[in-house]
């Protein structure tokens, strides 16, 4: 996978950005332990980005903790512009560009239909499989209610329940002996 791509799926996959936000993050953004989020890159007219860079909402405004898998992966991309994902020539991306470089390093890479907004649902299950709290989950997430939080967890919740069957089994077994 290019450098950049890897950087993109880093990004979303290890801090939960979206694709926008992503797009938007400049090296100048990013500290040794976190990161700013203050940015994201629309394409409202088709192929360009939306030169206002404004985020989704209040909430997507945000310092995320830099998990050490991420800081790693962004020690090793190069500094070939002031985007962490820039465009070939350094400016930010256009949407056709975004297009061509998930399309020849990501989705063309797996048998299955795969777009970015995957990632930061892993990452949801991610902050959920490591017991965060809802409330914090929602401020790293940068959602604008609990309740969309709420519904990713417990969408996740309602997962784990009906895998803990063989728990269940195992200990009828060995209580009715």
């Amino acid at each position: 996978m290019k450098p950049r791509a890897r950087a993109f799926c880093a990004l979303c996959l290890y801090a939960g950005l979206r694709k926008e936000e992503a797009l938007g993050l400049c090296w100048d953004d990013i500290g040794p332990a976190s990161m700013a989020i203050s940015r994201g890159v629309t394409f409202p007219d088709g192929n360009q980005p939306d030169p206002s860079m404004e985020l989704k909402n209040r909430a997507s405004r945000r310092v995320l903790p830099l998990p050490k898998k991420l800081r790693e992966i962004l020690l090793d991309t190069p500094h070939t512009s002031e985007y962490v994902v820039p465009s070939a020539d350094g400016t930010v991306m256009t949407s056709t560009a975004y297009q061509r470089m998930w399309q020849r390093n990501v989705s063309g890479m797996v048998d299955f239909p795969v777009h970015a907004h995957m990632l930061r649902h892993t990452y949801a299950t991610t902050l959920y499989r490591a017991g965060v709290d809802l409330r914090t989950a929602q401020q790293l997430l940068g959602h604008a209610t609990i309740q969309m939080t709420a519904e990713i967890y417990t969408h996740l919740e309602a997962e784990d329940s009906l895998k803990a069957v063989h728990r269940i089994d195992e200990y009828l077994e060995k209580s009715t002996g």
